[in-house]
């Protein structure tokens, strides 16, 4: 908005992310700091739903340290500087399973943290499935790699044990796709 005006900005980075710390003005004179995250080496994100022969969805259990425990989700991941989403959802869903996707199909993009960041997720359905080793990266702590109907996995996002935001929507898209 043209009318908020910016009184000053902090710039705190690492390696891996920007925080931007905005000091704001509204119109009516109130003022409030606001954060913004930019990612230095991820453009943006994939979450891919690979669907088997068999018409199951491929989840992994991936321990994530923000919220200190091991969740169920799609594969996903960054994509780097320069690279195309499509490259990153086949490289990022044969390092975390091993299945190479002979098709793969861009269906949406949302943004998952609006409110903090620019940062978007680009969903696709890979198809076509061959299996191989996975290649996790070093960081990457992947103790599972299961195939769920597409039912057992929207009753997971309903009962809770798919509880990310990516994960969900990306599950959410697919039924609905599937059910045209």
């Amino acid at each position: 908005m043209d009318d908020i005006k910016i009184l000053n900005k902090k710039i705190v980075h690492d390696d891996w992310l920007q925080v931007e710390i905005h000091r704001l003005q509204y119109p009516n004179g109130q003022e409030q700091n606001y954060h913004t995250i930019k990612f230095k080496d991820a453009e943006n994100g994939v979450a891919i739903i690979g669907i088997t022969e068999k018409n199951k969805i491929i989840l992994i259990t991936q321990y994530r340290y923000a919220v200190g425990k091991e969740m169920l989700e799609l594969p996903m991941g960054g994509v780097m500087k320069g690279e195309k989403a499509e490259h990153a959802a086949k490289r990022e869903l044969e390092e975390e399973t091993g299945y190479k996707a002979k098709e793969i199909k861009k269906i949406s993009i949302k943004y998952p943290l609006q409110n903090l960041t620019n940062h978007h997720i680009t969903y696709f359905i890979a198809t076509g499935l061959t299996k191989g080793k996975s290649k996790p990266e070093p960081t990457e702590k992947i103790s599972s790699i299961k195939q769920f109907t597409i039912e057992e996995a929207l009753q997971k996002v309903i009962n809770g044990e798919i509880s990310d935001t990516v994960s969900s929507t990306g599950i959410l898209l697919y039924d609905k796709i599937r059910l045209k």
